[in-house]
C-alpha cells in the first residue's frame, strides 16, 4: 500500500469524510476554472455542447470530439439545418454533418450492396446530405486515424456516439440543451414563503443524457456490422451521470454565481452530494487498493461522488505530480498536519 494508507486508516470517519469533501470541493473548483472563460466567450449553450461531447469521447476519443464540436458549431449546426424538417429528418442532417466534419463519413470498407435496403437507403442519405453540406461548414483536419477504436468496447465506438450526440443536439433544439437542463433542474426547487425552498431531485433525473433510439446505431456497433440481437441505448445511465458530475456541475455552478441564484447554485451542490452509486474505473480501483487497503470501512465513506471526486483530486494532485512514487510525496504530511486526531 502507499505510505498515505496508514495516517489515513488513523482517522474517525468525520476526518476522512471532511478531508475527501475537502479535495471534492478543489475538484469541482478545478473543472469550473477549464469552463469559465469558454462561457465568457462562446456562451453557456456552446461550451456545454462542447462539453458534453467531450465527455461522450472520454478518454480515448476526447480530444477529437473536442475539435468536432469546436469546428461544428451549434450557431452553424443550425444555419445549415433546413426549415420545416421533421425530428427524425433533422437527425440525419445533423448525423451527417457530425460524421463528415469528424472525416468519418466515408466509412470505409463499408459495402452497401450488402447491406438490407433500409441500412443501404441509410447510409446513401447520409453520403447525399454530407455532399450537399460539405462546401458549407468549416474545413475540418479530422480524418478517420483521428479517432481511436482500439482498446474501446464496441457499444462506445466513436460511431454510435457521435449518433447520440445528433439525438441531443435534435432533443434540445428549440430551447438548448443547457437551458432545457437548467429548466428541468429547477423544476425539482419547490419554493416556499415561510421555509424559502425545497429541492428534491428524482433519480430519474441523472438520466437526463440517455439515449434511447430506434435507428441503425442502437441496433449495429459499426457500419456494416452485424445486427445485435437487442437494441442498446446509445447513452446508458453510467455514462449520463458521468456528464452530470464532470460537465454539468461545473458549468451549472458557473452560471449559478453569475446569476446570483442560491437556489439553483445548492441544486447543483445537491446533486454533487447525491448517494448515489458512482461509476467505477480502473484509476477508482487502485485508488481503493493503493490508498484505502481495500478496507470496507474506508471504502464505505465514498458514499457519495463528491467523496468519490475527491479521491480522485487527491491520486491527481498528490500522485501524478510525484509519479507514483511514494518516497517523494507530501500527502503523509499533509494527513498529519491538518487532518490526524491530534489536531
Amino acid at each position: 500500500y502507499g505510505r498515505c494508507h496508514q495516517p489515513l486508516s488513523l482517522l474517525s470517519k468525520e476526518k476522512l469524510t471532511h478531508l475527501l469533501n475537502a479535495a471534492g470541493d478543489a475538484r469541482i473548483l478545478v473543472k469550473m476554472e477549464r469552463f469559465h472563460d469558454r462561457t465568457l466567450i462562446n456562451g453557456y449553450e456552446q461550451t456545454f455542447y462542447e462539453g458534453v461531447a467531450e465527455a461522450l469521447g472520454y478518454p480515448n476519443n476526447k480530444e477529437p470530439f473536442q475539435k468536432l464540436a469546436g469546428t461544428l458549431s451549434l450557431n452553424t449546426l443550425n444555419a445549415l439545418l433546413p426549415v420545416n424538417l421533421n425530428q427524425p429528418e433533422k437527425i440525419l442532417h445533423v448525423q451527417a454533418l457530425l460524421f463528415g466534419v469528424a472525416g468519418l463519413i466515408e466509412f470505409k470498407s463499408l459495402d452497401t450492396a450488402s447491406l438490407f435496403p433500409d441500412d443501404r437507403q441509410y447510409f446513401e442519405t447520409l453520403q447525399h446530405l454530407w455532399e450537399t453540406h460539405r462546401s458549407q461548414v468549416p474545413a475540418s483536419r479530422l480524418t478517420q486515424s483521428s479517432w481511436k477504436f482500439g482498446g474501446i468496447r464496441p457499444a462506445n465506438f466513436p460511431y454510435r456516439r457521435i449518433a447520440a450526440l445528433s439525438h441531443l443536439i435534435v432533443r434540445h433544439e428549440a430551447n438548448g440543451m443547457f437551458a432545457d437542463y437548467i429548466e428541468t433542474l429547477q423544476s425539482c426547487i419547490a419554493h416556499d414563503e415561510n421555509k424559502g425552498y425545497h429541492i428534491s431531485i428524482p433519480k430519474s433525473f441523472y438520466d437526463f443524457f440517455c439515449v434511447e433510439a430506434d435507428d441503425y446505431w442502437a441496433n449495429h456497433y459499426s457500419p456494416g456490422g452485424k445486427r445485435l440481437a437487442k437494441g442498446q441505448l446509445l447513452i446508458g445511465s453510467t455514462r449520463s451521470k458521468e456528464i452530470t458530475i464532470n460537465i454539468v456541475i461545473p458549468i451549472g455552478l458557473i452560471y449559478a454565481r453569475a446569476s446570483k441564484s442560491v437556489s439553483l447554485e445548492t441544486a447543483f451542490n445537491v446533486i454533487f452530494q447525491s448517494g448515489t452509486k458512482s461509476g467505477d474505473n480502473k484509476l477508482l480501483r487502485f485508488m481503493r487498493h493503493y490508498i484505502f487497503g481495500d478496507k470496507k470501512d474506508m471504502i464505505a465513506v465514498l458514499a457519495n461522488d463528491k467523496q468519490t471526486q475527491g479521491l480522485m483530486q487527491i491520486y491527481q494532485d498528490f500522485c501524478t505530480q510525484n509519479e507514483n512514487n511514494c518516497l517523494k510525496c507530501q500527502f503523509p504530511d499533509v494527513i498529519n498536519r491538518y487532518f490526524s486526531k491530534s489536531v
